[in-house]
């Protein structure tokens, strides 16, 4: 017998979880905050540098900061049948989808690496719209490219594994980052349209 479901988390549950996330992708690499200090003219520490910066400031830097080994940009809308749940379970399905095509693609690019040798790519996934919101609920996201396959090959492969993902809709933009801004414009609508569960910082 299922005990009471679990009530949707408040925005402030959210922000928490957020942050808590992103201070825990910051500690994987180290001189993260002295780089970023000396970049934005903070002090060097820890706790002085955040209070200035603010949560949306702080957020895009870490943007920009995982971005850097991302070449390739993909718009993906899903099927007719997450739109029409409540917003809260279709951003969750949606965000279970994405974390599906993350997994498809490590899996595309190393093969056993991704187990044997912990091997994965730079995934950065933001979701956008929404019952809510007037806008149609879609994703963006930035990946990262394997050295060992080319560009051209590798944009087929975001394509075909976006289409073997059942909830994805065939509509499928798959472009090459040429521009700097690129990671502010996925900052745009704050930390809480960063997919935590499907993001992943790259293993090289």
């Amino acid at each position: 017998m299922r005990g009471p479901s679990r009530p949707p988390e408040t925005d402030e549950e959210m922000r928490k979880r957020i942050r808590s996330r992103i201070e825990a992708l910051y500690n994987q690499q180290p001189g993260f905050y002295d780089r970023l200090a000396r970049k934005y003219g903070a002090k060097a520490n820890h706790s002085s540098w955040k209070k200035p910066m603010g949560i949306q400031a702080e957020h895009v830097a870490f943007m920009r900061e995982l971005s850097v080994p991302v070449e390739f940009a993909v718009t993906l809308t899903p099927r007719d049948s997450i739109l029409v749940m409540d917003g809260f379970n279709a951003r969750k399905l949606w965000e279970k989808t994405l974390r599906h095509y993350g997994n498809r693609l490590n899996k595309a690019a190393y093969g056993h690496g991704v187990r044997r040798r912990s091997q994965t790519l730079t995934l950065i996934v933001v979701i956008e719209g929404g019952s809510t919101s007037g806008k149609r609920l879609h994703a963006h996201l930035g990946a990262s490219r394997p050295a060992h396959i080319d560009s051209i090959t590798w944009m087929a492969i975001l394509r075909r594994e976006a289409r073997r993902c059942l909830q994805v809709n065939r509509q499928i933009e798959v472009k090459a980052v040429t521009s700097s801004g690129w990671a502010d414009y996925l900052a745009k609508e704050g930390v809480a349209a960063l997919a935590l569960d499907a993001t992943r910082r790259g293993s090289s």
